[in-house]
């Protein structure tokens, strides 16, 4: 009777390596892995439409004072201003951990410049360049 043969590693004989799945042939298919790259820009385009969102409020704002509708004016400078710090973190926040980079860059600069205070303090600046000169 011949022993039996215990379990592991085989010395003498040669195993395939399994291949492991790429991000360019995931192990579903030949397709190239565009669901991850779509999922994490996502966010930066949420932020993007919130900014946008939020700059509409802001000229509404301005169209309601000019009207003569002061509180609801007020309310809706502090709807947008909050908002625009909202997006401001949140495209940060994409493209600090790389997650649709661009536009999270879109998100930061619209939100700088559709946020009423921050507009505030860019159009002094640049009333007091042009009055210099």
């Amino acid at each position: 009777m011949s022993e039996p043969q215990p379990m592991g590693i085989e010395v003498f004989g040669r195993q395939p390596r399994a291949r492991r799945a790429s991000a360019e042939t995931p192990a579903t298919g030949g397709a190239p892995a565009e669901s991850s790259r779509a999922r994490g820009q996502g966010l930066g385009v949420l932020a993007v439409v919130l900014v946008l969102a939020f700059a509409v409020v802001h000229v509404v704002a301005v169209v309601v004072a000019t009207g003569g509708g002061y509180v609801l004016a007020s309310q809706l400078a502090i709807v947008a201003i909050v908002g625009t710090i909202i997006t401001l973190v949140l495209g940060t926040g994409t493209f600090v951990l790389r997650a649709g980079r661009r536009w999270g860059l879109v998100a930061i600069v619209l939100s700088i410049v559709a946020n009423p205070i921050a507009l505030r303090y860019i159009l002094d600046f640049f009333g007091s360049v042009t009055s210099a000169s």
